[in-house]
C-alpha cells in the first residue's frame, strides 16, 4: 500500500470512530509478519512458495473458515475486541494500532480500496483477512483463530 493508501486507511479508521494509537514502522512489521505466521500456521508452512501470505490460509496448515463463514465470525467476534493490528499487507508495511469497536466487514472491504488486508487483535486470539482476489476470484476473506490456542485446547 502507498503513503496515500496508508493516509487513507488511517483517516477512514479515526472516520470509523477507531483511534489510532501508534503507526509501527516497516521495520517493526518484519517481527509483526514473523509472529503473523506463527501464531496463525502450523510450524510445517513453507512461506517460500506463493506470492502472499494468506495463500496458506485455508490449507492443513493453517484452517481457516472461508467467504461467508468467515465474514460471520468476524462480524461476531469483532465486537469483544478493544484493541487490534491492522496491516494493508504483511510485505514489509507499516501496521496500524488502533482501538475502539472494530467496523464490519463491509466497512474494511471499502476502506481497504481492494488492497489486501490482515486484522488481529491485540491478544492475537485470531486474525481477519480479506484479500484483493475477493470480489474478483472469490478467494477469502478468511477467519483464523491462533494455532498456538488451538493446540493447548486439544
Amino acid at each position: 500500500m502507498s503513503v496515500d493508501g496508508l493516509l487513507h486507511l488511517q483517516g477512514a479508521c479515526e472516520q470509523a470512530g477507531l483511534e489510532v494509537l501508534q503507526t509501527h514502522s516497516r521495520r517493526w512489521s518484519v517481527e509483526f509478519r514473523r509472529r503473523w505466521r506463527a501464531e496463525f500456521a502450523l510450524p510445517e508452512a513453507d512461506w517460500r512458495c506463493g506470492n502472499f501470505d494468506w495463500e496458506v490460509l485455508g490449507t492443513e496448515l493453517a484452517p481457516a473458515l472461508l467467504r461467508r463463514s468467515a465474514i460471520r465470525e468476524f462480524n461476531l467476534r469483532r465486537k469483544e475486541v478493544r484493541s487490534s493490528f491492522v496491516a494493508a499487507s504483511l510485505d514489509y508495511r507499516e501496521v496500524l494500532e488502533v482501538e475502539g469497536a472494530l467496523p464490519e466487514h463491509a466497512w474494511w472491504r471499502a476502506a481497504a480500496r481492494g488492497e489486501d488486508l490482515y486484522i488481529v487483535p491485540s491478544d492475537w486470539a485470531w486474525t481477519f483477512v480479506s484479500t484483493h482476489e475477493e470480489e474478483a476470484m472469490g478467494i477469502g476473506p478468511f477467519f483464523v483463530e491462533n494455532v498456538r490456542a488451538l493446540s493447548v485446547e486439544r
